[in-house]
């Protein structure tokens, strides 16, 4: 994690003053319960950006922004199940899920995660179908890999909690409320060539 802090503070407080671009990518999973059988699932977010600038006033921070994962994109692996997640969603008229995140204290996310008995946290609104939600994630890793800067983060969803009522197939089996999501964003580092002066 201190590995990871001394690439973040070389990121934002090189000099002269210069600005970067990350590559953002994510991938989900999620799973949850039913009648009979349990069930998981996956998808990702459409790749993003983040721009970076050695703003002496926000040192280690991370901006923050919007992620969206296609719904149609979604799938259990059963053609029916993700019909019905499809049509559950409406995702005809809203087709994408959405994260609104606030810009990432790198540093105090890391604190939180070496203090002894602490959990790190991260806030952020889920939207679904145009309902916004505030989401409160555990996050279960912050470093640096050779690809970038690895964040994951888990969370429940209530689909109640969004309006959303749980399908049923023939009228005997019926999806959880709570659904699980697992979600393992990185950001690309840039090479040196890349930053603007």
């Amino acid at each position: 994690m201190k590995l990871l802090l001394c690439v973040l503070s070389a990121l934002l407080l090189a000099a002269p003053a210069w600005s970067a671009t990350l590559q953002g990518d994510c991938a989900i999973r999620f799973h949850g319960t039913s009648t009979f059988v349990n069930f998981d699932g996956s998808g990702s977010c459409t790749p993003f950006v983040v721009e970076v600038n050695n703003d002496l006033s926000r040192a280690e921070v991370l901006p923050g922004g919007e992620v969206q994962v296609p719904i149609d994109g979604m799938t259990t692996g059963i053609g029916a199940r993700d019909r019905d997640m499809r049509k559950m969603f409406n995702s005809a008229t809203w087709p994408l899920v959405r994260g609104r995140i606030g810009a990432i204290d790198a540093r105090k996310l890391l604190a939180q995660m070496t203090t002894s008995g602490s959990e790190a946290r991260l806030h952020f609104d889920l939207i679904l179908r145009e309902t916004s939600r505030p989401v409160t994630a555990r996050v279960t890793r912050f470093v640096e890999t050779e690809e970038g800067i690895v964040l994951d983060f888990v969370f429940d969803v209530s689909l109640k909690a969004f309006g959303i009522k749980p399908p049923r197939v023939f009228l005997l089996v019926k999806v959880g409320n709570l659904v699980g999501v697992e979600v393992s964003a990185v950001f690309k580092k840039p090479a040196v060539s890349d930053m603007n002066p």
